[in-house]
């Protein structure tokens, strides 16, 4: 509880004060008379200032709450940083036992997956993915628990399954709260099978902005990206439970982001048009077979955390807080409408050039051609008066090259 703070968000930064309270179930089958606990840091970096709780009788399979413990963060503590508890429970009459636990210090939660297809063909692997491109996050198969902190995570992926595996969502206080979520800017990814056209609509699926379309056929195979958007020559052989997935359009600013080969039709759908942003597709993540890049599971996941405007770890630097190599990395936002910030890194002092090009090779923009010093520099692109399409911007330096690819949608 961090209500006392000037910014709470359910989470303990770096250098605050919290409260933090303890549920503990009784699984045995006699009654814990007087029960206590007292909690210690397993890490250097927390501090238990009021370190002991009381819960008094707690009956067999029953749940109570202890009295807050008071712990602190100290200023310095990395963010992400999963600090080691103790607990240490005890009953009056000298039954004594313990357990570890940790807390996430700092947002370090980019992502939250609530996966609720009945043989979680996605979730697992959309977590492997994300965390191969140095996201952090959370799998749960249950969001009642992080209800109250939806704020925490950059993005939310939902993963509702195929049939006869899927899950059918409804109204009711679990998506009044994901509304509220993008209500205030928040990004979301769903996928299902019969979702957006068998299934009755929810208040959820209205961000989305995907009409219902028709019930799909045994025919989804091989799914293309679509030009000019985030997922341009991505192609992905499909193998998932089976092929009858719902047929997708668009409206109120939405926009295709992937299609069936043969028949075509559309099954991915973005929208970037109001404070949130969403992606919606009825093929499961889990069903994509890798093929060569950016035909990848792990490109495609990358790609859409860019979409979100959200950014992975940074490479690890020296000692010396200097980067270790020269490095080029994914321009924000992507697509961009009027501007991009671009970042790259150089290990030494260094004459080094940044060009944009665009799809004929015609130079476009010279952003940098000179000597740099050693460090992470950010540029700003404009690209206001840039044609919609794709553009490339190459970095060289010391005999090395690096490209990226940038996408202007207005």
């Amino acid at each position: 509880d961090d209500s006392s703070q000037p910014a709470p968000n359910c989470i303990l930064d770096p250098g605050e004060t919290v409260d933090l309270i303890c549920c503990l179930t009784n699984r045995g089958s006699v009654d814990g008379v007087g029960v206590s606990a007292i909690i210690r840091s397993e890490n250097p970096y927390i501090l238990c200032s009021d370190s002991v709780s009381n819960y008094g009788d707690i009956i067999p399979f029953e749940e109570l709450e202890g009295t807050p413990f008071t712990i602190t963060a100290d200023s310095l503590t990395p963010a992400g940083y999963e600090a080691a508890m103790k607990l240490i429970f005890s009953t009056v009459d000298g039954y004594k036992d313990s357990t570890t636990f940790s807390i996430t210090v700092g947002m370090g939660t980019h992502f939250l997956i609530w996966d609720l297809d009945l043989n979680n063909n996605s979730g697992p692997q959309l977590q492997t993915a994300l965390e191969a491109n140095s996201f952090k996050g959370i799998y749960t198969t249950e969001i009642a628990d992080f209800l109250h902190m939806l704020d925490a995570f950059q993005a939310i992926f939902i993963c509702l399954g195929i049939n006869p595996y899927n899950h059918v969502l409804e109204d009711g206080p679990r998506l009044d709260s994901l509304c509220m979520y993008l209500s205030g800017g928040g990004r979301m990814y769903m996928e299902g099978g019969d979702t957006w056209c068998y299934d009755i609509p929810t208040a959820l699926h209205n961000y989305f902005r995907i009409p219902e379309e028709y019930d799909g056929y045994d025919d989804t195979q091989s799914i293309y990206g679509q030009a000019g958007t985030f997922t341009y020559q991505m192609n992905f052989t499909y193998t998932g439970e089976n092929h009858w997935m719902d047929r997708l359009a668009t409206y109120g600013g939405s926009f295709f982001i992937f299609r069936n080969s043969s028949p075509y039709y559309r099954n991915g759908v973005a929208y970037s048009g109001g404070t949130y942003r969403t992606v919606g597709v009825s093929f499961e993540f889990g069903g994509l077979q890798d093929g060569t890049a950016p035909s990848t599971k792990k490109i495609l996941a990358d790609s859409i955390m860019h979409f979100f405007g959200i950014l992975g770890v940074e490479e690890e630097q020296n000692e010396g807080n200097l980067p270790r190599a020269f490095a080029l990395f994914p321009c924000y936002p992507n697509p961009c409408s009027n501007e991009a910030l671009i970042r790259y890194h150089s290990p030494r002092k260094s004459t080094i050039t940044l060009k944009v090009y665009d799809v004929s090779g015609r130079i476009a923009a010279i952003l940098v051609d000179d000597e740099v010093a050693p460090g992470s520099h950010t540029i700003r692109l404009d690209t206001e008066r840039y044609a919609n399409g794709v553009y490339f911007y190459r970095l060289e330096a010391r005999n090395k090259t690096f490209t990226r690819k940038l996408i202007v949608v207005k």
